[in-house]
């Protein structure tokens, strides 16, 4: 168990290396960077999240490098209608910590002021057990994750000294 528990923090400390070595090389050859923060959660919760834009709706998410894919919490039925239908009738199977599980998929856009996240999947699970203790003491409502999925598809890295992600546009 120990050698695993090392295993991880050991990637976990590489890639954060990583993270800010390409940080540095954007700031040194000023390529276009946008940078949100996400501050105010980190300081309250240690949990990175940001507030995005689905339609005229306005949602929370967390970033989460943990979780291959993103996900929409299913007891959020308005939120998902938002989304396009892709795939609903299909399941797929996800695996985690609990074992494997079908689940349907949406697919859509998402927007952060001016940069808008197009073709995003999102698998519908039910996530309101491990959100119970956030949404008591979080303004507004955390609707979903987004994975690792989202943060390589567009170019996204955490940067925990500043709180902030940077999107590469």
């Amino acid at each position: 168990m120990i050698p695993i528990i090392l295993t991880i923090i050991t990637i976990n400390i590489y890639c954060l290396w990583k993270y800010r070595q390409k940080i540095n090389i954007y700031k040194k050859y000023k390529l276009p960077l946008y940078k949100v923060s996400f501050a105010h959660s980190y300081s309250k919760f240690q949990i990175p999240v940001i507030k995005m834009q689905i339609k005229d709706t306005m949602a929370y998410f967390i970033l989460d490098t943990g979780s291959n894919s993103n996900i929409i919490n299913s007891s959020y039925e308005e939120t998902i209608r938002l989304f396009t239908k892709s795939d609903f009738t299909q399941s797929t199977e996800i695996f985690g910590l609990a074992g494997s599980k079908k689940v349907h998929k949406v697919k859509g856009s998402l927007k952060y002021g001016k940069i808008t996240f197009k073709d995003l999947e999102f698998n519908i699970v039910d996530i309101n057990e491990p959100l119970k203790i956030l949404n008591t003491d979080f303004k507004g409502k955390i609707i979903g994750i987004l994975g690792a999925e989202f943060m390589h598809q567009y170019n996204i890295h955490l940067d925990f000294e500043t709180l902030c992600i940077w999107i590469k546009v």
